[in-house]
């Protein structure tokens, strides 16, 4: 058994992560909160992701077992030495059964608070950073996660 180095697609998932954030903060004119609340969601699970690879999961072990599945990417994470900010939990929450649908659908009768997104985003920029820094940090020798078959 080996294990998967797989910063080089965790670096691809966490900028990714952080472009879909920008376009989250951005203010494109006639770009809703529901939307903004989207791109939140998609940079969530991919920064999630991102980190479930530095610890050697593989593109298709995440696509067996999250999916695009919040919770458990973000239990997932958790069991591998990632602490998802307390302050972000509420987002997740509230977008989570939408992004389960596969997206979000319409109509729907869910108030997107633009005032809870608002004081969130910081947060998610720290978190997304804190996993750029550890994936740069992290040493080829020292990755850790599930083993996968040579």
């Amino acid at each position: 058994m080996s294990r998967t180095d797989g910063r080089a697609y965790a670096r691809h998932l966490i900028d990714t992560a952080q472009h879909f954030l920008q376009s989250a903060v951005a203010d494109y004119g006639p770009m809703t909160t529901e939307h903004r609340y989207y791109w939140t969601a998609i940079s969530i699970e991919l920064g999630l992701k991102a980190w479930l690879s530095l610890v050697g999961f593989t593109d298709d072990q995440m696509r067996r077992t999250v999916g695009h599945d919040l919770a458990i990417a973000r239990s997932l994470a958790g069991n591998e030495g990632l602490s998802f900010p307390d302050a972000a939990e509420p987002v997740l929450a509230l977008v989570h059964p939408f992004y389960m649908q596969g997206g979000f659908r319409r109509p729907n009768d869910v108030e997107w608070p633009a005032a809870l997104l608002a004081q969130t985003l910081p947060f998610l920029t720290a978190f997304y950073a804190a996993i750029s820094n550890k994936i740069a940090a992290v040493p080829p020798e020292s990755i850790s996660g599930p083993a996968t078959p040579t």
